[in-house]
């Protein structure tokens, strides 16, 4: 089986599992058919008192399954997708503000610059720290507990 190389992303602990926030094609494509607009759209939805939460949650849950399928794909494992329910368990209020910086920020880093050569951003991901850290019983330290750092796998 072919490697495919994913786009950096931006470092998030979620259940304490690192992931990579990023606006792959898949992650748009889901979230634009979901809400049936387009991204920029959606993104805009953010600053609404209304929608910030359920759209977070939305992005948060695209990205982070798009990763697992990723690396099911690569590693050719069954690892299990978080249902909507899982992703939000694992999301405290503390954790709003410092995610939804990171999904602007995976936005802004998934938008082409002019004159940027489009595959000059397809590097391999560095192993940095995660800007957030997320996880059931997570604070803004990002202290989590104990039985929530291992993501359930299988079926």
């Amino acid at each position: 089986m072919d490697s495919v190389t994913r786009p950096a992303g931006i470092p998030c602990v979620i259940n304490g599992k690192p992931y990579h926030l990023t606006f792959t094609l898949g992650v748009i494509e889901n979230l634009e058919t979901a809400y049936d607009m387009p991204i920029s759209e959606i993104i805009k939805q953010m600053t609404e008192q209304k929608q910030v939460y359920k759209v977070l949650w939305d992005i948060v849950l695209a990205m982070v399954n798009d990763e697992i399928s990723w690396e099911n794909h690569e590693k050719n494992e069954e690892n299990k997708l978080y249902t909507k329910e899982e992703i939000g368990w694992c999301i405290s209020i503390n954790d709003t503000g410092k995610i939804t910086r990171d999904i602007l920020e995976a936005y802004g880093f998934s938008l082409p610059q002019k004159g940027d050569n489009p595959n000059s951003r397809r590097a391999q991901r560095k192993t940095e720290s995660p800007k957030s850290t997320i996880s059931r019983g997570s604070s803004t330290s990002g202290k989590t507990d104990s039985d929530t750092q291992s993501r359930k796998s299988g079926g």
